[in-house]
C-alpha cells in the first residue's frame, strides 16, 4: 500500500446515480500547504477516510481543572498516543476513581513505568535478517522497529518467542516449533509468518502460512497468486493450497500457500489486485471556496475576507464569520481555520486562541459499573 506524505485531496467525485464514490484527485503541497501545481492525479477509489488531525479532547478536562474540580483523564482526554496507552491509562484512572470512591483495590507499582513505556515514541528500526533454519517448521518474524507490543510472546504454547524485560524489545525466536499458528493468528502488525520446510518431498516447493484480513473470495483455494516481499516489491508466484479460520479472529484467516522453496524466506504476503494507476478523467474546475465550517456553512471566502481585513484573534473572527459557533465548539473546523491563515502567509504565533467551550454530556456513574441487581433492583 503506498503512502504519499506531504499530499492532500483535492476534491473527491461520486457516481451520482448510485450515490458512491467513484475518485479522488490528490496533490502534492508545499512548505505553505498549497497544492503544487502539475502535481495532480486521480484514482478509482471506492472509500474515502476523512479525518481532523490528532487533536487532544481534553477540553472539559481543562476547563474542570480550572474551576477547581477534581476530575480524572484518560486516553485521548490526557494525551494522544497509541490505542494499547489509552486502553492500560484507562485501568490505572479507572481505580484510582474506584479508590478514591472508597474502594479497597490496589494498583501495581509497575504500572506507570510500563503506561509511560506504552506513550512513547517507537524506537530505533532493526535491519531485517531471516536465517534459514533446520527445523521442520519454524516462524519468520518481521518485526524491525521497537514498539510496545508482545502478543507473540503471550501467543506461543511453548514459550519459544521471548521479549525480554522491556516490551520496547524485539521478538527472538528459538526452539522446536509446533506450527500452532497462534504467534500469526494475534501479531496485530501481520509481522509474522510460518515456513513449513516438511511439505515437499522433493524440496522444490515450501509451505507459508500467511495472515490475511480481506475478502477469501479473492483468494480461493487453488488460486495463483502474486507474493510480494517485506517492502510490497514483487517476489514470484504462489498457490493458494487451504485456510484456516478461527473463532476468536472474525476478521482474520491463515492462508497455506505453496511457493517456490527458493522464495521461502523473502515473501512476506501477496497482491490482491494490481498497483494504482492514475485515471484520466473529464475536466472540471475544482471548488474553490469549499464550507470550512460544516455547522454554521461558512465557506472559505468568508473567513478569507476578515483575515485579509486584518483580523488576527479566533473570538473576533467567530463573531464575525461564525466559524466555530456551531455545536462542536470548532472542534472540526478550528484546525482548517488554523490552515487558512497560514494559506494567507499570517504567522500562526500572531493568533489569538479562542476561548474553549467543550460539550458537556452529563452521564451518571450507573452507566460504567458492570454487575448483578441486588434483591432490591438495585
Amino acid at each position: 500500500m503506498p503512502i504519499w506524505t506531504s499530499h492532500t485531496v483535492l476534491r473527491a467525485d461520486g457516481d451520482g446515480a448510485r450515490e458512491q464514490l467513484r475518485s479522488v484527485t490528490i496533490a502534492e503541497v508545499d512548505a505553505h500547504f498549497q497544492p503544487v501545481v502539475g502535481s495532480e492525479r486521480t484514482y478509482e477509489v471506492d472509500t474515502l477516510l476523512i479525518a481532523v488531525g490528532l487533536n487532544s479532547c481534553d477540553e472539559l478536562l481543562v476547563k474542570s481543572q480550572e474551576l477547581g474540580l477534581k476530575v480524572y483523564g484518560a486516553g485521548d482526554t490526557a494525551e494522544i498516543a497509541e490505542a494499547s496507552a489509552a486502553i492500560f491509562s484507562g485501568r490505572i484512572v479507572g481505580r484510582q476513581i474506584a479508590r478514591d470512591l472508597g474502594a479497597v483495590v490496589t494498583i501495581p507499582e509497575d504500572w506507570s513505568t510500563l503506561a509511560a513505556v506504552l506513550r512513547s515514541r517507537p524506537g530505533k528500526v532493526q535491519p531485517l535478517t531471516v536465517a534459514e533454519l533446520p527445523l521442520s517448521v519454524h516462524p519468520v518474524i518481521r518485526c524491525v522497529q521497537e514498539i510496545p507490543c508482545d502478543p507473540c510472546e503471550a501467543s506461543c504454547p511453548e514459550g519459544l518467542i521471548t521479549i525480554g524485560d522491556s516490551i520496547m524489545n524485539l521478538p527472538h525466536y528459538d526452539g522446536v516449533c509446533l506450527g500452532c499458528g497462534e504467534c500469526v493468528s494475534v501479531c496485530p502488525g501481520l509481522a509474522i509468518n510460518l515456513v513449513f520446510n516438511d511439505y515437499d518431498p522433493s524440496g522444490e516447493h515450501s509451505l507459508l502460512m500467511l495472515p490475511f484480513e480481506c475478502s477469501v473470495d479473492t483468494v480461493p483455494p487453488g488460486a495463483e497468486i502474486d507474493t510480494v516481499d517485506m517492502d510490497g516489491e514483487p517476489v514470484g508466484k504462489g498457490r493458494v493450497i487451504a485456510l484456516r479460520e478461527r473463532p476468536e479472529q472474525d476478521r482474520r484467516v491463515l492462508l497455506l500457500v505453496e511457493v517456490p522453496a527458493a522464495d521461502k524466506l523473502k515473501v512476506a504476503g501477496f497482491a490482491i489486485r494490481g498497483p494504482s494507476v492514475p485515471i484520466v478523467t473529464a475536466e472540471s474546475e475544482l471548488d474553490d471556496d469549499p464550507i470550512v465550517c460544516r455547522c454554521e456553512r461558512v465557506p472559505k471566502s468568508a473567513i478569507v475576507e476578515q483575515i485579509r481585513g486584518g483580523v488576527r484573534d479566533l473570538n473576533q473572527l467567530k463573531a464575525l464569520a461564525r466559524a466555530g459557533m456551531g455545536g462542536c465548539g470548532g472542534k472540526t473546523c478550528t484546525e482548517l481555520v488554523r490552515r487558512i491563515f497560514r494559506e494567507e502567509g499570517v504567522d500562526l504565533g500572531e493568533v489569538t486562541a479562542g476561548t474553549t467551550r467543550p460539550l458537556v454530556a452529563e452521564t451518571p456513574l450507573g452507566a460504567f459499573v458492570r454487575g448483578q441487581e441486588d434483591d432490591r433492583g438495585e
